[in-house]
């Protein structure tokens, strides 16, 4: 049984989005299948996405709970780490290209 499936396209376009609508409907001819819209948790992570601000935030509080728990830490005394807030990331310019990326 598979309960859930994750898919993401990288910049979405007019072909990537035919290529989603294409591939939702085959698999419904087969499978049960509800469209939940945009991811919002993924693996405890909560992610805040909006695409015409141009921004994905991720939020990891919840993961983290759940690891300071599994762990018994959650008991512990708070200390608190000065950090730069709203730092933004740039893009990487010495990127690698998709043709030297080696799949396995």
């Amino acid at each position: 049984m598979i309960n859930h499936v994750t898919m993401t396209l990288q910049e979405p376009n007019r072909h990537t989005k035919e290529v989603y609508n294409s591939f939702i409907k085959n698999i419904k001819k087969y499978f049960k299948f509800k469209e939940l819209g945009l991811i919002k948790d993924y693996l405890n992570i909560e992610i805040d996405y909006k695409p015409e601000k141009g921004y994905i935030k991720l939020y990891i509080i919840k993961y983290i709970n759940k690891l300071l728990n599994k762990f018994k830490f959650n008991n512990l005394n708070l200390v608190f780490i000065p950090i730069e807030i709203k730092i933004k990331l740039k893009s990487n310019l010495k990127q690698i290209s998709t043709k030297n990326i080696n799949y396995y």
